[in-house]
């Protein structure tokens, strides 16, 4: 109470009808307090806050265990280190701000086949050939994914319409009998199988393909994944993506080498590589680059995809990448 005393002394706060506050009594609390969930009003009467502005983050505290303030950036924000922003932004937190982990797997990339996509369709991604919206069609190659069957039963698809927006559905699964999707796309980059019989997992290939366009396949699910293996991504409308990380991994019983490359088509523009690794392997091999910062800004609408090419038949070379999403 001392302490206070000297507070409202020095500072002459004053309650909402000019008069100072006095600490002895009951309404020093109320004149600085106010219910939950109760609104701003003009003239509210508090204690400031102070930050030290540092436009470089470094410590301020002589040594661990020391009292410092907080340190906020030019414009007032609170800093706080990449581990923590990304944790938070996958959590959904942050408001405008999400995140996005994608990953594939080429299993049969030969010496002749050049730079192949990573994902289960093999050759290139025909995902990106969609140039409108239309239905999709999902089917197995198994009857048994089905919806009283003893494999996959729903799946659920995830996408853009035709302005890019983000969408997603449930499908119920008719074995190798197309179904057709409720609306219309003109990306699908992800499937998941949500519900299954006995067996627990598809029983059969999975493909989403564009129902008139039939060669824009969107997806190939694999037997037994329960989820697409499809390394490319498109930013929906709205958003601006930045790289955080990508990755890269080989196996083979004997000596080979691979070369990667991450790939980015900015709307209405060809694809361009961005960035290239190279693996040698007698075994597994794999590379992760990340970064500090995150790097390589894309656009909404931009297109992103893994490739791989190798000096040896038959490789399998597995791929991920890690978006930071902020909406514009």
């Amino acid at each position: 109470m001392e302490i206070m005393k000297r507070i409202y002394s020095v500072f002459g706060i004053k309650n909402s009808s000019g008069t100072v506050i006095n600490p002895a009594t009951e309404d020093t609390l109320a004149a600085l307090s106010h219910s939950e969930d109760s609104a701003h009003t003009t003239g509210d009467q508090g204690i400031q806050t102070l930050t030290v502005r540092n436009d470089t983050p470094s410590t301020l505290a002589g040594t661990d265990g020391d009292y410092q303030p907080l340190i906020t950036d030019d414009k007032g924000k609170v800093y706080m280190s990449p581990e923590e922003y990304y944790l938070e932004a996958v959590r959904g937190n942050i408001t405008g701000v999400s995140s996005v982990h994608k990953f594939g797997r080429n299993d049969d990339i030969d010496i002749a086949s050049g730079f192949e996509a990573l994902w289960n369709g093999g050759a290139e991604y025909t995902g990106f050939d969609a140039t409108a919206a239309e239905t999709v069609e999902v089917f197995s190659s198994d009857a048994n994914d089905t919806s009283a069957g003893t494999g996959a039963r729903t799946v659920e698809v995830f996408g853009l319409d035709s302005n890019y927006d983000e969408q997603n559905e449930t499908v119920t699964l008719n074995g190798v009998t197309a179904v057709d999707t409720v609306n219309t796309y003109i990306r699908m980059p992800r499937a998941i199988v949500r519900t299954a019989g006995s067996g627990g997992v598809n029983a059969g290939t999975l493909t989403m393909r564009q129902k008139t366009t039939i060669a824009n396949v969107f997806c190939v699910l694999p037997i037994g994944y329960n989820q697409t293996m499809i390394c490319a991504y498109t930013i929906p409308n709205g958003k601006t993506g930045y790289l955080i990380n990508w990755y890269g991994s080989s196996n083979k019983k004997q000596s080979a080498s691979s070369v990667l490359r991450l790939m980015i088509r900015p709307f209405n523009e060809i694809f361009q590589v961005k960035e290239e690794a190279a693996i040698t392997t007698t075994g597994t091999s794999s590379f992760m680059r990340g970064y500090p910062l995150p790097n390589n800004s894309l656009n909404e609408k931009s297109d992103i995809v893994i490739k791989a090419d190798t000096d040896t038949n038959n490789m399998g070379i597995s791929g991920a990448f890690d978006i930071l999403l902020i909406d514009n």
